[in-house]
């Protein structure tokens, strides 16, 4: 008997502090409508992020390419430029008489 009272004090001790503190709880609609947004702007950012990673591959991918490509062409420019000298060299000791 007595646990009873105490439940029953109790449960009107929480209604009373409910009543004075006046919590609004909103509706399920409302709470469902808020996480559905913030999971859109979160998809939304999430897509930009990801735009924005793709887009920065790609731009180091160019340079890296560039670079290499820029580098490859170096060094058959300097393997003509030397194939030249060589040629060069060649002549002008020809023409000295050096070689016959």
């Amino acid at each position: 008997m007595k646990q009873d009272d105490w439940i029953k004090k109790m449960d009107e001790t929480w209604t009373d502090v409910d009543k004075k503190l006046h919590v609004e709880v909103p509706e399920t609609d409302e709470i469902m409508q808020q996480i559905s947004s913030g999971e859109k702007k979160y998809r939304e950012r999430m897509r930009r992020e990801l735009l924005r990673f793709i887009v920065l591959a790609c731009v180091l991918m160019s340079l890296y390419i560039l670079v290499a490509v820029h580098i490859t062409w170096a060094f058959y420019v300097v393997q003509i430029i030397s194939l030249i000298a060589v040629f060069i060299l060649l002549l002008v000791e020809r023409n000295k008489g050096r070689i016959t």
